[in-house]
């Protein structure tokens, strides 16, 4: 945990044994860091590239956050309905481009809608800005 004064906080929730996971083919994924930032009573939770792997092994951890930033950029393998559940968020910011992976993945995207989260993309809505005075929250 990183204080930054009396209501800013950030967790730094993964990697936690990068060193085993260094060897994995897709390291650089698995061992993308995944931050809490709270402040006040406002939460956000960013996941940088994890996968369902890690997401599994973050399952022990307050996960609960207002705002959810996607991981990989909402690949399919991208928040479990497990992940999703723990977290609940309200809103989900998916950074994605125009790419060849075809993300985000329709699965993704599902599973985010069935769970009647507000999704927010950066490919139909621009720059997205999340504003917080640590009680209310809005986007811009």
């Amino acid at each position: 945990m990183i204080s930054l004064d009396a209501k800013l906080k950030l967790y730094i929730l993964w990697p936690k044994d990068a060193k085993s996971l260094s060897k994995e083919p897709n390291a650089h994924n698995l061992i993308s860091t995944v931050v809490k930032l709270e402040y006040a009573n406002f939460t956000s939770l960013f996941t940088g590239d994890i996968d369902f792997e890690v997401e599994d092994r973050l399952l022990d951890a307050n996960l609960q956050a207002e705002v959810l930033k996607v991981a990989h950029h909402g690949s399919k393998f991208a928040s479990s309905t497990k992940f999703l559940d723990l977290v609940n968020p309200k809103l989900a910011i998916i950074s994605v481009g125009k790419n060849s992976y075809g993300h985000p993945h329709p699965d993704t995207l599902g599973r985010l809608s069935s769970l009647n989260i507000k999704i927010l993309r950066t490919d139909k809505d621009g720059t997205i800005e999340v504003v917080t005075d640590g009680e209310k929250w809005y986007t811009r």
